[in-house]
């Protein structure tokens, strides 16, 4: 085989091992919300499908993170590097140390912006405290009676039309 064989078919390594890489850990950290709800829906509701759907995503998320993890292991080493299929300076940035920094700084300063912006609003909200349910002192919608019509202003909302 020729050296550029030898590249192309490093190339095409790198390519799949990447598309693994990011396909099966954003599946499985997708299908594990899933799981997560259709567990709550299953004790909520007591539905059987609820459980039955749960136990073969179940599976599938078990080949999923398999695979994630055997991606994820695989792109660390980097075999065409180590065995001579890929020279260094072709798998080297082209970034300068500062360019990588730099990048590197602005991506912490976006993030630190925006984390600061959402602690900030979740203090807001605490502080805040929560909205009076309906019927509540301090609330200026009236309570609804059994029958669904809002109780007349001023009369308490008795337990039974709760």
């Amino acid at each position: 085989m020729t050296s550029q064989t030898f590249i192309d078919l490093s190339r095409w390594q790198f390519a799949t091992t990447a598309a693994f890489h990011m396909t099966f850990p954003a599946l499985s950290v997708g299908l594990a919300i899933f799981l997560c709800i259709l567990y709550g829906a299953y004790c909520k509701t007591g539905n059987p499908l609820y459980l039955q759907m749960f136990r073969f995503w179940r599976r599938i998320f078990a080949i999923g993170f398999a695979l994630g993890i055997v991606a994820v292991s695989e792109s660390g080493r980097q075999p065409w590097i180590v065995y001579g299929k890929l020279a260094v300076n072709q798998a080297a940035s082209s970034l300068s140390t500062g360019e990588l920094i730099a990048s590197l700084a602005a991506f912490w300063i976006v993030y630190l912006v925006l984390v600061t912006a959402w602690i900030r609003q979740v203090v807001r909200e605490v502080r805040r405290g929560p909205d009076p349910l309906p019927g509540q002192e301090g609330s200026d919608a009236a309570a609804p009676s059994a029958s669904g019509a809002p109780a007349p202003a001023g009369q308490p909302m008795t337990p039974v039309e709760a």
